[in-house]
């Protein structure tokens, strides 16, 4: 039976803008990866209509929980925050071998990587990675970035309102949730979520 993760919304969510991979550097522990954005605003979730605009959001199910997920063209990989990981009971998966920093509008650590995670996106069903956030502001983060999207040739088809997917999976499209219009930013009625927010961009 599948589940539901619900929680509160905030106005004091923090906002991991746009993500980029640096070069690892070496640490004490092995490789540690060092991430930082790209300079440029990005939109957040705070729960005021007028802020949240523009956001690309797709239903997907991981571990049996029905979430949203937040698809960003703009951030160069796909995350997960530590505690959505453990409410999912992912913990025991991750990868510490590499960890590092992200940095946006507030700070948190790479605590390390979730690999090969089932994920059903409509009727896909695929196997992702993510980073794995720890700290403030990274609470109940899922984010669909740039490395998995070019890993399953996708494409973000704003006319159609829906992310394809080529490749293996000839076309097939997921519709990104009616709540929010990608053009301008303009919303397209009352969206009330009842899932798990998945918040960064």
């Amino acid at each position: 039976k599948k589940s539901t993760l619900r929680h509160a919304r905030t106005s004091e969510r923090s906002n991991f803008s746009t993500l980029l991979l640096l070069p690892m550097a070496l640490g004490a522990r092995g490789p540690r990866v060092v991430l930082n954005d790209a300079g440029w605003p990005a939109p957040c979730f705070s729960g005021d209509p007028a802020r949240d605009r523009g956001m690309l959001l797709v239903d997907c199910e991981v571990a049996g929980f029905d979430l949203e997920m937040l698809v960003d063209t703009g951030a160069q990989m796909s995350v997960i925050s530590a505690s959505l990981a453990q409410q999912l009971h992912l913990s025991d998966r991750l990868d510490r071998t590499q960890q590092g920093m992200a940095a946006g509008v507030g700070r948190a650590m790479v605590a390390g990587w979730l690999r090969n995670i089932p994920v059903r996106l409509g009727s896909l069903q695929l196997s992702l990675d993510f980073s794995v956030l720890a700290g403030e502001g990274s609470e109940d983060l899922l984010l669909l970035g740039v490395d998995q999207m070019r890993r399953f040739a996708c494409v973000v088809d704003l006319d159609q309102q829906c992310l394809t997917f080529g490749g293996e999976f000839g076309g097939a499209s997921v519709p990104f949730l009616a709540g929010m219009s990608p053009y301008l930013g303009a919303p397209r009625g009352s969206w009330q979520p009842s899932r798990s927010l998945c918040v960064v961009s």
